[in-house]
């Protein structure tokens, strides 16, 4: 909290992705039917273990593949029947041509927010039941609000945080840097330090129960 947020050029959004082949159509199908996906590391373990505790997914999580790659790979073999991305930005040049030969399904956005590349694709709160499950999905889903952020340190003055927002935002605007971000490819989302700030200090509050939650969820254990 001590920290001064300048913004960040995109949000993350992680997807729950199937083949083609799977019989799930949707987010409700993963209620009730088991899907196998894979894991490199326990990075990509936690969001499966979590849906399952908080929403009773049926993640049949086989672990041990070398790389998101190897999972990806298998997949198109037809060893996995699904995979849970933990960012659209890092897997879109893998998922980006399967979707245009419908190949894979999108069956839900794990994300704080809506994303323009998938208006259509659900959000995980339309599924929360409660207000905890609401609260307890926003804590562990928050640091991808903010993607990749730039930030200053403490005690610098007021001004020049000020000045230094100014300047992120404009660029964000400027159209030869536009230009460049679509050249290489880059996805533009931007977030503004303001809204940082706001959701950090909604986090910080979370009431140390719905800590307590997401902690076991994440950990494998039913809250």
């Amino acid at each position: 909290m001590k920290f001064n947020w300048i913004g960040s050029l995109n949000t993350e959004t992680g997807l729950v992705v199937v083949w083609h082949t799977a019989p799930h159509k949707s987010m409700n199908d993963l209620l009730k039917t088991e899907l196998f996906v894979g894991s490199s590391s326990p990075s990509t373990d936690f969001m499966p273990l979590f849906l399952n505790n908080v929403l009773n997914t049926k993640f049949k999580i086989i672990p041990g593949y070398k790389s998101s790659t190897d999972t990806y790979l298998l997949l198109e073999r037809g060893e996995l029947q699904g995979r849970v991305s933990t960012g659209w930005a890092g897997d879109k040049n893998i998922l980006e041509p399967w979707l245009k030969e419908n190949k894979i399904r999108v069956l839900v956005k794990l994300g704080m927010a809506r994303h323009q590349d998938f208006p259509d694709v659900p959000l995980i709160f339309d599924y929360m039941r409660t207000p905890r499950d609401k609260q307890v999905t926003e804590l562990i889903l928050a640091g991808q609000y903010w993607g990749r952020p730039f930030v200053m340190p403490p005690d610098v003055p007021k001004d020049r945080i000020a000045a230094m927002r100014k300047a992120f935002i404009d660029t964000t605007r400027d159209k030869q840097f536009l230009a460049e971000a679509t050249k290489l490819g880059l996805e533009l989302d931007v977030v503004t330090g303001e809204e940082i700030d706001v959701l950090l200090k909604r986090v910080f509050e979370t009431p140390p129960e719905i800590i307590e939650l997401a902690r076991k969820a994440i950990a494998g254990d039913a809250p």
